[in-house]
């Protein structure tokens, strides 16, 4: 399975704004937004630090200072906040179509970026995650834990 996701770019002079602290995941200087995030050129992939990490799932840059911070929060759980013209925001947008081998045997997501094997046979959400139905999410988007139930389901 080819894995592509997609990356939506805000407008310069907007910074992130996580609902909640822990959301930074890391912080480290990047030579430019490409690779702090990640983006196909032509015939060649860069990974970039975002890209790296699956947690990942928004980042911004500062174009003046370096500074690339990776966060496991969406956009639709934080704020979107007015800054200087050297910053930016990305978010990574993963097809549902990922998790489709959710709850099949462990075979199908050997190599699976976004399901691990549970201690059950199946394929099931990383650490840190839960299913909500349709994908893999950060637990304290639904400002819930998971049920204690094998398929864990956020609720």
């Amino acid at each position: 399975m080819t894995f592509q996701s997609y990356i939506w770019l805000s407008d310069w002079g907007t910074k992130f704004q996580p609902s909640v602290q822990s959301s930074l995941l890391s912080q480290s200087n990047a030579p430019s937004l490409l690779r702090c995030s990640s983006c196909k050129f032509q015939d060649y992939q860069l990974f970039g630090t975002c890209n790296l990490n699956r947690q990942c799932r928004t980042f911004d840059y500062d174009s003046s200072s370096l500074l690339c911070r990776l966060f496991d929060g969406t956009l639709n759980t934080s704020n979107i906040t007015s800054s200087v013209q050297t910053q930016r925001i990305g978010s990574v947008t993963i097809p549902t179509s990922f998790f489709n081998n959710y709850g099949q045997p462990c075979s199908k997501c050997v190599e699976d970026r976004y399901l691990t094997c549970s201690g059950f046979g199946t394929c099931e959400c990383p650490i840190g995650s839960c299913w909500n139905g349709a994908q893999c999410d950060k637990r304290n988007n639904f400002n819930a834990s998971a049920s204690s139930n094998i398929s864990n389901w956020c609720i």
